[in-house]
């Protein structure tokens, strides 16, 4: 089907009509749109099959349609810099999304386990970060070190930047599809917890992309071991060759952390001479 500019508009507006695709970036969403416009027969079909794909590349991973929040009342202004308090105010709100919400049970050996391996953080760049922000408590950074955060969902980058108000670390979360533009930054610790699937299923090829326009930083790529359902499907297998096909010429995994439903590895690299 042809793309015309004001059937475009009818799909795209005939989408937002269910709330969760309206919280959604906008660029996006028209990306998406017209993607699936050159692929269908009519705009009714390309208005289900662009909400199916952005259910499996976003509204999958969070609590249903309700916009995800949290209560900054209930912690007060003297209990913001207890990381104790803080640690037991933020756990409950991470069941909002499910990456955050699968590593409940383990999530101080998580950081832990990464920053190990890591070198001093300048600052961090946390690509497509759902509620990963949130766990700063954990994180062994100064409040001082910046943490770029960025998301499609216009309701996480507002919950994460109050965050960061409130608790008084420094840090911006900015509403953007990575697909679109990349940021220039060769200074930050990289992370793509979970992302690079999903990114690969609004641009096919686009994980090499990135990895390649990143080789100069540390990164920290995870990807699922288990389906949402907790099934072994040979995830991890399958990730893992994958992950493989698209390092750069100068890039390689220094190590491996397998936790119960995810595995993270920690890249390295240097600039092509």
């Amino acid at each position: 089907m042809k793309v015309d500019p004001t059937q475009l508009d009818w799909v795209i507006a005939e989408i937002v009509k269910n709330a969760s695709y309206a919280r959604m970036d906008a660029a996006l969403v028209r990306k998406i749109a017209g993607q699936e416009m050159g692929k269908r027969k009519s705009a009714k079909e390309a208005v289900k099959a662009a909400r199916s794909k952005l259910h499996q590349i976003g509204t999958v991973y969070l609590d249903g349609p309700k916009a995800v929040s949290a209560d900054f009342a209930s912690i007060s202004d003297e209990q913001v810099h207890d990381l104790d308090l803080q640690k037991a105010w933020t756990l409950p709100y991470l069941a909002q999304h499910v990456s955050t919400k699968e590593r409940q049970a383990f999530i101080p050996e998580f950081y832990e386990s990464i920053f190990q391996h890591l070198p001093p953080v300048r600052s961090v760049l946390d690509l497509a970060c759902g509620l990963n922000p949130l766990c700063r408590a954990w994180m062994p950074l100064a409040p001082d070190v910046p943490y770029y955060a960025l998301d499609v969902f216009q309701d996480v980058i507002h919950l994460v930047n109050t965050f960061f108000q409130h608790f008084g670390y420094a840090g911006q979360a900015e509403l953007k599809d990575v697909t679109g533009e990349l940021p220039a930054d060769s200074q930050s610790v990289v992370f793509l917890l979970k992302t690079l699937p999903c990114l690969e299923q609004i641009e096919k090829g686009i994980g090499g992309k990135i990895l390649c326009h990143f080789q100069a930083n540390t990164l920290v790529v995870s990807f699922p071991a288990k389906s949402l359902g907790g099934k072994n499907i040979g995830m991890v297998g399958h990730y893992e060759a994958y992950l493989q096909s698209i390092l750069g010429p100068n890039q390689g995994v220094v190590a491996t952390l397998p936790f119960s439903n995810e595995t993270v590895y920690i890249l390295r690299g240097k600039p092509p001479i």
